[in-house]
């Protein structure tokens, strides 16, 4: 079990269907590992905006100092938990890839930046950020810790989700964070597994 200032912790998972056997093991060694008041709010659900404002609503009511959005395919450590929680940053994420099949711009990062229009665009180059790290727009929910008090001091709702080329949810919460006066920092050093699934093309060859 990780010796650490044993922090008050609402891990959010949104769950749409089933998980791998894999993943199950991952994170019930993730939660052993972890010391500290550390409570799990799961909420399964095709309506991602509703479960996730719904996790935060429980952990703010139940008096915890953190909450931490891990998604049901992002493999991570107990010391990665640790090294977020670490930073005494408002909102920090670690870093991971997003398979994306090839016809639709192949895999991109969780991490956005805006350009000069004020859109969102995916960071698809991490490597100057592995290691280090970097204040960033925008970023996806999969392996995310945000103080509690920065949705005390935003108002409702923090999440809504909108059909392309409308914003994600978590891009949503972004943009309204940022515009709130807070910033999102990226750390390189949680460069968290992100699980790898496939599709087969009608040519009966696998998407990769």
């Amino acid at each position: 079990m990780m010796n650490w200032d044993k922090p008050k912790i609402g891990i959010g998972l949104v769950n749409k269907s089933d998980v791998s056997i894999d993943w199950t093991f991952m994170f019930h060694r993730l939660v052993a590992g972890l010391s500290g008041d550390v409570k799990v709010y799961l909420y399964k659900t095709y309506n991602i905006d509703v479960a996730r404002e719904t996790i935060v609503e429980n952990i703010l009511k139940d008096g915890l100092e953190k909450v931490l959005f891990i998604d049901t395919d992002i493999y991570l450590t107990p010391a990665d938990v640790v090294r977020l929680y670490r930073q005494k940053y408002p909102i920090v994420t670690g870093v991971y890839w997003v398979p994306r099949p090839k016809d639709a711009g192949g895999s991109i990062s969780n991490l956005f930046i805006k350009d000069s229009k004020g859109v969102f665009r995916p960071v698809v180059d991490i490597n100057p950020i592995k290691g280090n790290q970097a204040y960033v727009d925008g970023a996806g929910f999969g392996c995310i810790m945000i103080d509690s008090e920065v949705f005390r001091k935003i108002k409702k709702p923090w999440f809504v989700y909108r059909d392309p080329p409308g914003l994600s949810e978590d891009l949503y919460f972004s943009d309204k964070a940022t515009k709130a006066g807070f910033k999102i920092l990226a750390d390189g050093n949680v460069l968290c597994k992100h699980e790898k699934r496939v599709r087969f093309l009608f040519n009966g060859e696998l998407d990769l």
